[in-house]
């Protein structure tokens, strides 16, 4: 996050429990305007936006070899 004068805090790292990340995004999905992040890889991760620029622990789902990821 920025502190508004050209610098930034200390980075967080929040784990996605996959060995690899292919895509990331963000946006409100949930609808309540707070931030949150959206992660593909090997599986898919999901970590809710707390509103103050951290997020809550990932959740993951596996999905089929089939499956299609569409983020628009």
């Amino acid at each position: 996050m920025g502190n508004g004068d050209g610098t930034f805090q200390t980075p967080s790292l929040y784990s996605t429990h996959m060995q690899q990340v292919w895509a990331v995004t963000t946006g409100s999905f949930l609808g309540n305007g707070k931030v949150d992040v959206a992660v593909a890889g090997y599986g898919l991760g999901f970590m809710p936006g707390n509103g103050d620029g951290t997020f809550e622990n990932s959740t993951t789902a596996t999905p089929p070899s089939t499956a299609v990821l569409c983020i628009l």
